[in-house]
């Protein structure tokens, strides 16, 4: 894709960034699922096997128990410090690797200047819906890109998820199907912690043992943060998809990702 960051290029860049491996998490995903048969607004529903979300994979992952894997496209939200190496799933594979880093405010020292709560999820969600033109990429993607699509960040929850909520939004998906999706994330994350503390050890800015002793909250699913970023695209911009429109993208980009998701 024209513009696409690969990561052969991450890779270089992050060689001298990257956390310390500690060893090779070889659990399967714990946050994986596809969005396909969610209900769209006046029939249909999201068409299986072309959208998938999830958290970080990690080398040494299982296969995991899902239909359509692996992912021919996998658009990777992480920031750099936080993807060391070339991804597994391009080195396993041969999936394309599209880095586009959504909201770069991840680790330790960022947590500890958001308030408490639920309204430190309205800060976040509210700050990656600023990055308008980033999510317009996005759909670009999944509009045109081979699939499946797997859209994936550290945890699979809040780049990820607003990602996937503004494109489900954009195409018609029932806001409260929209966030039963988002929050089927809870049960996840004990599986998705235990896959960060292999996976980053000690390293001083993703210690998610820090984290849970001072932030506990951040781990948590926000569904009140999500309706909130949610209705305030609708405010501002009638809903998600005129935010993706007024940020540039083109009318007919939204229209082939409504045919590529939505089945009758």
């Amino acid at each position: 894709m024209s513009g696409a960051s690969s990561s052969s290029s991450r890779a270089t860049c992050c060689r001298s960034c990257a956390p310390a491996w500690t060893a090779d998490v070889t659990d399967r995903l714990a946050n994986l699922r596809d969005v396909g048969g969610l209900p769209v607004r006046g029939g249909g529903t999201i068409r299986a096997g072309v959208l998938l979300r999830s958290d970080a994979p990690y080398g040494g992952d299982a296969a995991p128990g899902l239909a359509v894997w692996p992912p021919r496209t996998v658009v990777d939200l992480r920031a750099p410090d936080e993807a060391p190496g070339r991804h597994p799933l391009e080195e396993a594979h041969g999936a394309t690797i599209i880095a586009l880093p959504l909201h770069n405010a991840a680790g330790i020292s960022a947590m500890r200047d958001l308030p408490e709560g639920d309204r430190a999820f309205h800060r976040i969600y509210g700050a990656m819906l600023g990055s308008g033109a980033l999510l317009g990429r996005i759909a670009t993607i999944v509009a045109d890109e081979p699939g499946p699509v797997l859209l994936h960040c550290a945890a699979g929850k809040d780049r990820t998820g607003v990602s996937v909520a503004v494109l489900l939004s954009a195409v018609g998906v029932e806001r409260a199907a929209i966030l039963e999706d988002y929050t089927a994330t809870a049960a996840n994350m004990p599986g998705v912690i235990a896959r960060i503390r292999v996976a980053f050890g000690a390293h001083p800015e993703f210690d998610i043992d820090t984290i849970l002793r001072e932030r506990p909250d951040l781990l948590a699913a926000s569904p009140t943060g999500l309706a909130a970023a949610l209705d305030a695209a609708d405010e501002q911009y009638g809903g998600t998809a005129g935010l993706l429109l007024d940020t540039g993208l083109d009318a007919a980009v939204l229209e082939r990702l409504r045919a590529r998701l939505v089945a009758a």
